[in-house]
């Protein structure tokens, strides 16, 4: 194997460890390598244009860019999850006093696609106790065909969900609580979701559960039954109750029920 320091510097691409990105193979293994070499060494990760199968979960441990191909609004750059759990999940498996979260995590200009459809209680993309994020220019679900149960499912605390197109999901977006492994303090989610990010045929697009100090504005909501679901009865710690919540200049069209939901 090439030595992969040399090849592409601080960029990496998941075609050097055999991912064919195809559609048909299983590309779980080596996308996996991929994955785990690059956040090993501080590398960014990209990923071509091309559809890459996978069965297994992706796990990201640790802080990483990961990027795919910039282009259309369909995106050139498909992870297809044909498993029955999490598609992507960013976690730290081994949290520890000084490193209890996943620091620093970006993803850029992919779709993450179910072959199970959004009846199926899966996840598409995980992230799991994390601060200072950006996911920028992502498709999750594209109809209810390839959509997921719940679309995005945050624990986080501090970041930014922009230009992000979940489609086609029961739940487009769920925001819980940082479920500190390591002491008695619960953060609470903190993100903006903003630019452009478009929320298409489903059934709740965001659902809330301990979000503090947010913002979701210039969004478009179309085809859903409730644009927002704030449910404190969720929330562990009364810290953590839904508050200083700023919701603006958003469009929405063809709902059911409401726009709002507490």
């Amino acid at each position: 194997k090439q030595l992969l320091s040399d090849a592409l510097g601080d960029h990496l691409s998941v075609k050097m460890f055999g991912a064919i990105g195809d559609g048909v193979t299983d590309d779980s293994v080596s996308f996996q390598s991929a994955i785990s070499y690059a956040v090993g060494h501080r590398s960014f990760l990209y990923v071509p244009p091309g559809v890459y199968l996978t069965s297994a979960t992706l796990n990201i441990p640790g802080s990483l860019i990961l990027y795919g191909a910039s282009g259309t609004v369909t995106r050139k750059t498909v992870i297809l999850y044909s498993g029955s759990g999490i598609a992507v999940q960013v976690l730290n498996p081994t949290p520890t006093s000084g490193v209890p979260w996943v620091f620093r995590f970006y993803l850029r200009n992919l779709s993450i696609n179910s072959t199970l459809g959004w009846n199926v209680a899966t996840i598409g993309l995980d992230l799991h106790n994390v601060s200072e994020f950006e996911v920028k220019d992502v498709l999750v679900g594209t109809s209810n065909a390839t959509g997921f149960g719940i679309g995005i499912r945050g624990a986080l605390d501090i970041g930014v969900l922009s230009g992000i197109i979940p489609a086609g999901n029961h739940v487009g977006f769920f925001a819980a609580w940082m479920d500190e492994p390591l002491g008695p303090i619960v953060p609470c989610t903190s993100v903006e979701i903003c630019g452009a990010s478009n929320f298409f045929n489903n059934d709740t697009p965001i659902s809330i559960a301990g979000l503090v100090d947010s913002h979701i504005h210039n969004c478009w909501f179309e085809q859903f039954k409730n644009a927002f679901l704030f449910d404190n009865a969720l929330s562990p710690a009364a810290g953590c109750v839904v508050h200083n919540v700023t919701v603006d200049n958003n469009g929405f069209s063809g709902y059911t029920t409401g726009a709002y939901t507490d």
